[in-house]
């Protein structure tokens, strides 16, 4: 995600004191794992890296390989995606590691995966899915939902109802409406989700950068991304946690798939306690980003039998 350097950086160049400290401090030195920390990585950020690194200009660098500077601002600003015939005069001139010149050809080269909208799906096919989901998730007593890859929710069970109850409704931020949106800007997240920052809200901000490296043109994902911009604590925790969060995670299952990972909750008539999250990512819906979540009741001997 690219939340806190987004409006310093659109037309202008990046100087070392822009980087913030969180971010000079991402990539270890002599790190040579480019799938684990540096995967969080996209092109806009390994060139703004790059750049403050040599001290250099965005109008500096389109001279050296000789493009138009505005070549290069769209580079910096994700505007547009850089040619692979670029890759090498660009590595040479800001003088990248190995890890960063492999990371960036990696990303430059790979073709554009886009999440499809759900509203491109079968809709026999699509109902028939949520209506076996909810025949079998209506009778579990653990909080269950299923939302698509933007967390937009598609059904939910009583159980998350009930949890949810202390909860006021709202029309955007509702976790009957969008999970992600939920936690991130509810006011009564907090209340529910227990340690919210650390266990909340650093994994889902987490979760918003990947999904956008992966689905940057998505329209809701891009609405969040904004909607977060306008939060000063969501950018003070993005530029101080989440870089951390990224490093101590394995992409692949905690932040992109975040199966088996134990939360706390509050319950309005258990209690405080901790839960399991059983994450499942129905194959049928891959490309649309399906995902089944249930909150397993763990650490309470009154709490209901799976």
């Amino acid at each position: 995600m690219r939340i806190a350097g987004e409006k310093r950086r659109l037309g202008a160049d990046v100087t070392q004191e822009e980087v913030p400290k969180t971010s000079r401090s991402r990539i270890p030195p002599g790190n040579t794992d480019t799938t684990g920390v540096m995967s969080a990585w996209d092109v806009p950020r390994i060139l703004r890296w790059n750049l403050a690194l040599q001290n250099m200009s965005q109008q500096k660098l389109a001279e050296l390989i000789d493009v138009a500077p505005k070549t290069v601002q769209n580079w910096v600003t994700g505007a547009k995606k850089m040619h692979e015939e670029n890759l090498d005069k660009v590595a040479a001139v800001l003088q990248m590691t190995p890890q960063f010149r492999d990371l960036l050809r990696e990303l430059v080269t790979k073709p554009d995966s886009q999440m499809q909208p759900l509203d491109g799906a079968d809709p026999n096919a699509l109902q028939a899915y949520l209506q076996d989901y909810r025949a079998d998730a209506d009778h579990s007593p653990h909080p269950a939902h299923t939302s698509d890859g933007a967390w937009d929710v598609l059904a939910s069970n009583p159980a998350w109802c009930e949890l949810m109850s202390q909860v006021a409704d709202h029309p955007r931020d509702s976790p009957h409406v969008n999970v992600m949106r939920f936690v991130l800007f509810h006011p009564a997240a907090p209340q529910v989700l227990l340690d919210w920052r650390r266990s909340w809200l650093i994994p889902m901000l987490a979760h918003l950068d990947t999904a956008l490296q992966l689905h940057p043109d998505h329209p809701v994902l891009q609405k969040i991304y904004h909607d977060a911009q306008c939060h000063p604590e969501l950018t003070e925790t993005y530029e101080q946690d989440v870089p951390s969060h990224f490093a101590a995670s394995n992409p692949s299952t905690d932040i992109v798939h975040p199966d088996g990972n134990v939360v706390p909750i509050k319950h309005p008539r258990l209690g405080p306690m901790t839960v399991r999250m059983r994450v499942v990512l129905p194959m049928e819906w891959a490309a649309w980003g399906v995902r089944e979540v249930k909150l397993i009741y763990l650490d309470r001997a009154d709490c209901p039998e799976a």
